[in-house]
């Protein structure tokens, strides 16, 4: 696939000049936030490089955060790479930051942790950013987790004269509960996402003419408008008919779809078969993966995928991301993955988090895919579930969602069930969400003879009463175990 050649930022001047007064104001010393919020190949990431670029032309450096649909279970993961926050950082403060993920024995035993980490966070910001002013870009917040989310809020709520720039873009859907508490706090603030309608049919003419050198012909305007005004669209349709000489022939509607992933899969049809094979699994590990992930669910010697990677590198299918490899923009990933049949993509994950696992993979890299392939009765799911909950612990909503999971999987005559339910009662209390902590690990107490089990639900109960600051139910609760001849921890 030959890049079709860059274009300028066309009929989205409105937005690009609300981003320059937005560096401006943030330049005087004040906190901004500019969401940007439109389909898949809108236009957005174009529209976000323009603003870093003017940003960079006012004194401004740049963090970006990049989140991505399976790495939700990472928490604080791009954040922490958009900071430079890794255990071999040369910065003692990353390090120590980095070195705050790290999992405890017991997931209780610090529930104020993910907290600790986001004042971190916030509080290196707040520094950098008075040292120097600062754009922060937020890429696919709606596949962001949850601290990352809660990391946002915190910034705006605690930063907010300090001259940074947050630039955040999301799809429509789909829309977290988290993602939808943090559009609620900067509503409230007055920020709004500023929407990307398709281009009009003036701008779609331009971007054309653009792309070609000279202006479409009329059959090729006939053509572009099964693009939809999207400019991505626009830029595949254009290529792929210069590419096959099609670019004046008669338009055929019963051919040529209005859904981009047929034009995409046109597009990438000259790869050769082992290629386009690859990429399907590729599609299946996300928009980012390491080389030796895909060397694993492929099964086959580095020495003899690299020239199919090459291949893909030279087409611009695929892109160099630092230590991984990237999809050159989400929809040519998903083209490639909606194109697989349902059941077959289920298939494909459950048999990726198996070989990934045996490979030595940890938890929370296998997990997001036993959560979409895993079915009722799967032992190994739900231990690594559990394991990826554990590491979590930094953060609670991410453990509970995990733990749910782990619970769906369980059969009804499962002994063990009573396992994974304290350690979501556990999470529950860690998230703070007590009056559905309580009442489980009370139904769990009731249900369980086990002197363990037992003394565990107890501290849990008695820490969660403690952190709600029920102090008569926890004596009256103290009173009843005493009275029944069983002693609290």
């Amino acid at each position: 696939m030959t890049e079709a050649p860059r274009a300028p930022l066309i009929g989205r001047e409105e937005e690009s000049n609300t981003a320059r007064s937005a560096l401006e104001r943030a330049a005087t010393g004040r906190l901004e936030v500019f969401l940007i919020e439109g389909e898949a190949g809108i236009g957005k990431t174009r529209l976000v490089t323009e603003a870093t670029q003017q940003g960079q032309r006012l004194g401004f450096g740049a963090w970006t955060a990049s989140f991505e649909e399976m790495e939700r279970v990472r928490s604080f993961g791009p954040l922490l790479d958009a900071l430079d926050c890794h255990a071999r950082s040369s910065d003692p403060r990353r390090r120590d930051i980095a070195g705050m993920l790290l999992p405890d024995v017991d997931p209780g035993a610090r529930s104020d942790r993910p907290f600790q980490i986001v004042e971190a966070l916030v509080g290196l910001m707040e520094e950098e950013a008075l040292a120097q002013p600062r754009v922060l870009v937020l890429d696919n917040l709606h596949w962001a987790d949850p601290m990352s989310l809660y990391s946002i809020r915190t910034a705006v709520r605690r930063l907010a004269y300090v001259p940074l720039l947050l630039i955040g873009t999301m799809r429509p859907q789909p829309r977290t509960r988290d993602l939808e508490h943090l559009l609620h706090a900067l509503d409230h603030e007055g920020w709004q996402p500023t929407f990307l309608s398709p281009l009009g049919d003036d701008a779609v003419l331009t971007l054309a003419a653009h792309l070609l050198g000279s202006p479409p012909s009329s059959r090729l305007v006939a053509r572009l408008s099964s693009a939809s005004g999207n400019p991505f669209f626009i830029m595949e349709l254009v290529d792929a008919l210069k590419k096959d000489g099609q670019l004046d022939a008669a338009p055929e509607p019963a051919s040529l779809s209005p859904d981009v992933r047929l034009t995409i899969l046109t597009k990438i049809s000259f790869l050769s078969e082992p290629s386009i094979e690859l990429l399907r699994a590729a599609a299946v590990l996300g928009t980012n993966f390491f080389v030796t992930d895909l060397v694993t669910i492929v099964r086959l010697p580095l020495g003899e995928l690299m020239p199919r990677i090459r291949e893909c590198l030279a087409a611009s299918v695929l892109d160099e991301d630092e230590e991984k490899i990237r999809f050159r923009h989400d929809l040519i990933r998903e083209a490639l993955y909606l194109d697989m049949p349902a059941a077959i993509r289920k298939g494909m994950h459950l048999e990726i988090a198996r070989l990934l696992l045996d490979a030595g993979a940890s938890p929370t890299r296998v997990a997001e895919h036993f959560l979409i392939g895993a079915e009722a009765g799967d032992r190994a799911a739900i231990t690594v579930l559990r394991q990826a909950a554990l590491e979590a612990s930094r953060s609670p909503q991410t453990r509970i969602e995990l733990l749910r999971a782990a619970r769906e999987l369980h059969l009804d005559d499962d002994p063990e069930v009573m396992l994974t339910d304290a350690d979501l009662a556990d999470a529950l209390v860690g998230g703070a969400h007590f009056d559905e902590a309580i009442p489980l690990a009370r139904s769990l107490l009731d249900r369980t003879q086990d002197a363990q089990l037992r003394r565990r639900l107890r501290r849990l109960i008695a820490r969660a009463l403690r952190i709600a600051g029920r102090w008569r139910e926890l004596m009256d609760t103290t009173d009843e175990w005493l009275q029944g001849d069983l002693h609290p921890e």
